[in-house]
Formats: structure tokens, sequence, C-alpha cells
């Protein structure tokens, strides 16, 4: 029964001021915005405050150079060439509002669509010759060719297509499955959607363009209590994968955080999404039709629970 917990559903109420948006923010709300918030946050504070938590975090003076960053960072992928450079143009996302006591003390509303012209605003940011670094790095892979046969043999992994599909069912409710510290999956894939089909494995991220679909993972519904942060750290082909992996091979597909909230009662649902065409490619997978994937928790011990895993095509 869940009538005695606060549910949080992401996005199903934008005028409801307990809803979490920020899990589902895209990859940089995740990480860095989200892991830096965890880092400079104290760990000998039960909360990780004061920037490890939602509550105390402005009180930290790094609090507002970061996000000015992470602002930053967003206004130079806008000008990366090819891929999709461009703002949703969903209502729900334009015209979400927003309530700020501005430099009078006055209560205002500022809708995102507002927000989306630096110009506008009149802000600008420096070049930072730094930038030519995360923008050109091509990491490479560490693992041989697919590990679907080893993962079946060493994990016991049935083939399977789609774990949502076939995650059972008890009076009509897909059942959630527990990640525990460490999760082995293979999830099926369909090469001839992927925008690297039948071409070379070397082909630069970056020749990608608005007509192309982007593969995505996507691990649905997931549910944990937000009294803990949690942190999720996602492998494709490295069934093997620990804490010790590096991170800055081919096969790390990204990571999932959530900061804490002192409300013990709080529930999250989210899904997580991964673009995985580039690591796909850079590991010489296009070809395959399933892959492994490796899905790992912190803290231990924390229950985090999930209904599926897919890839899909958007």
């Amino acid at each position: 029964m869940v009538s005695d917990i606060e549910i949080i559903r992401v996005g199903t109420d934008l005028a409801d001021g307990n809803v979490i948006n920020a899990p589902l923010g895209g990859s940089i709300e995740n990480s860095p915005h989200n892991a830096i918030h965890l880092w400079v946050g104290d760990r000998r504070q039960r909360l990780n405050q004061d920037m490890g938590t939602f509550t105390t975090a402005a009180r930290d003076p790094i609090f507002f150079a970061h996000h000015a960053n992470i602002d930053r960072l967003w206004a130079v992928w806008e000008t990366i060439p090819g891929g999709r450079r461009e703002h949703p143009f969903d209502p729900d996302f334009l015209e979400a509002e927003f309530p700020f006591f501005d430099e009078h003390a006055n209560l205002v509303k500022v809708k995102v669509r507002d927000a989306l012209d630096n110009a506008k605003l009149g802000v600008s940011y420096p070049t930072v010759p730094t930038d030519e670094v995360w923008m050109n790095f091509e990491p490479v892979a560490i693992s041989i060719g697919s590990a679907v046969a080893y993962a079946k043999h060493h994990y016991g992994l049935s083939d399977i297509s789609q774990f949502r599909h076939n995650s059972r069912r008890r009076h009509g409710v897909t059942e959630s499955i527990s990640l525990g510290d460490k999760f082995v999956s293979l999830v099926r894939r369909w090469p001839e959607n992927s925008m690297y089909a039948a071409g070379p494995t070397n082909v630069s991220s970056s020749s990608s363009t608005t007509h192309e679909k982007v593969e995505v993972l996507v691990i649905e519904g997931l549910h944990f209590k937000r009294h803990k942060f949690v942190h999720l750290v996602v492998f494709v082909n490295l069934p093997d994968a620990n804490h010790t992996t590096p991170t800055t091979s081919a096969e790390y597909v990204g990571s999932f955080n959530v900061l804490p909230d002192p409300n013990p009662h709080k529930h999250v649902f989210v899904s997580a999404k991964f673009a995985i065409g580039d690591n796909i490619r850079r590991i010489g997978l296009v070809n395959e039709t399933e892959v492994v994937i490796t899905v790992l928790v912190k803290p231990h011990g924390v229950n985090v629970k999930i209904r599926g895993i897919e890839i899909v095509y958007l």
C-alpha cells in the first residue's frame, strides 16, 4: 500500500511544487549537475549538507558558480556542430512557471520560454579552451567483441527481447525488480534503426544530423525512497564491471544521481535515459542484436527497483 507515503511522479503535475523533475532533466542535469552537488557536500553530515541536499545547497558559496557553469555548458552544447541542437517545443516545458522573489522582494513568475535566450537575459560566456577536451574526447573500448555469450555463461542470463515486456504481472500490475548492488541484463536492440547501421565503426559522432534517430537506453520505472543519495553507474558490454571500473572507457554509458530529501516518506518514480549509440559504435557492436547492460548501485544496501530496461530509437 502506498496511501501513507508521498508519491512523486516526475512531470505528472507541473503545478505541484513537490514534483521532482530534476532526475529527468537530461544528462547534463543528472551529471555533472547532481554529481557535483554530491561531491561538494559534506559526507560527515547526514544529508551531505550543504551542497549535497536541496534544502541547504544554496547556502554554499559555490552554488551560484556551479549553476552558472551548468548554464554555460548548455550554451556551449548548443554551438557544437551536428546532432540535435534545439530546445524542446512541448508546451508543458515552455509554459512551466517558477516563482521567484526579485531584487525588490516582489513575488514574480518566470516561464521556461523566457529563459532560453541568453541575449534577452543579458548573459554571455567567455571562450574556455579546456572545453575542447570534453567536446573532442573519444573514449577507447577496453572490451573486445560482444560480451553476450560470456554474460549468458557466467551470469546465467537467458535470451530476452524486452525486459519490460517480460516482467511478471500480478493483479494487472507489472512487478518491479530490485537491482541490489549490481544488476546485469541482456537488452534487445535493432541494428537497422541505428544511425551507424551498415557503416564503419569509426564514424564520428559529429556526423549525425537532425533527421537521424538517436539510440537511447531507458531504465524504466526506477523506484526508491529519497531520504538517501542514490547513485547508479551504467556500463555496456562489461558484465564484470564494478565501482573501480574506469568511467573513461567507451563502455561507460553514464550515471544517474538523485540528491536526498530530509522527508523520509518521499518516494520517487522516474525513468532514466542515456544516449548509447556512440558507445555501441566505439565498441564495435553496431550489428549486434543484443547487448549486455550492467547497472551498479550506491550506496550499499539502498533499495532501488526498476520495471524494465529497453533500447529505443528517438
